[in-house]
């Protein structure tokens, strides 16, 4: 049997004595192969288990390592092939020291290099699973690899932060409002062109700036509008300032979910 078989085996070993044994009146299959479907759909999620003692010093890590960093488990056992990212160093410690040793749980977001080079994002939910004779704590973590989510959410929020910046140099009034007309977001033209803050205008009604006789018109376009996903032209209608007086505009609206 090969070492890192053997490092499984005795893991497999460790968790069916701490799983309860089934009732007899269940149909349920015998521990071993409930552990095995346990690591395996782990493993099968992007993922990895591993547990650590109360050094805090790694002891087992499930097969699905390759998977995610490249590296067996021997060779992740062994230690030296992990290298950690230096922003990350300190957290990571700190919360496997607390883990060891107070029996504190930690999550974190880290970052480690995969054996062909490249940086992976990995989310690690730590907590202890029980007290080793020294009075520390062997602990347990689910190890997931969340690369993509986080590349995902920074192209989200660069993209939020392009879109601020463009709307705030633009001249044109830009505006985001729900399916019933509420105001979520305008950009600072507002505030130039009409006269109110950005808070006033959020905080207005719908509508309550259309002049009376354009009202029931734009109501009516915006509502057919939403309902069909549709871009929409308004006809030119009228807008009243904080002065009192009346701007002419004309709107280009898009509809999304």
């Amino acid at each position: 049997m090969a070492k890192d078989e053997s490092v499984v085996s005795l893991f497999k070993d460790r968790l069916i004595r701490r799983i309860p044994s089934p009732s007899p009146d269940l149909d349920l299959p015998i521990l071993a192969d409930r552990v095995d479907r346990l690591l395996s759909l782990i493993d099968g999620t992007n993922g990895f288990v591993s547990e650590a003692n109360s050094t805090p010093q790694t002891i087992f890590v499930s097969p699905g390592c390759f998977d995610v960093l490249g590296f067996t488990p021997e060779e992740f056992l062994v230690g030296e092939c992990i290298l950690l990212h230096a922003d990350d160093e300190e957290a990571l410690f700190q919360g496997a020291l607390d883990l060891a040793k107070h029996g504190r749980s930690f999550r974190l977001i880290i970052r480690t290099k995969h054996k062909r080079g490249d940086w992976r994002w990995l989310s690690m939910s730590s907590q202890a699973s029980y007290r080793s004779a020294d009075g520390g704590y062997q602990s347990m973590t689910l190890n997931r690899d969340v690369t993509e989510l986080v590349h995902a959410q920074r192209r989200l929020t660069e993209s939020e932060e392009r879109y601020r910046v463009v709307s705030e140099i633009s001249n044109d009034l830009i505006t985001e409002t729900t399916m019933d007309g509420r105001t979520r977001f305008i950009n600072q033209a507002h505030s130039e062109t009409l006269g109110f803050t950005q808070e006033e205008l959020i905080a207005m009604p719908p509508y309550s700036l259309i002049h009376r006789d354009d009202v029931d018109r734009i109501r009516e376009i915006f509502h057919n509008s939403a309902a069909q996903d549709l871009t929409t032209r308004f006809d030119p209608y009228r807008v009243r300032t904080k002065a009192g007086t009346y701007h002419w505009f004309e709107t280009k609206g898009q509809s999304y979910r």
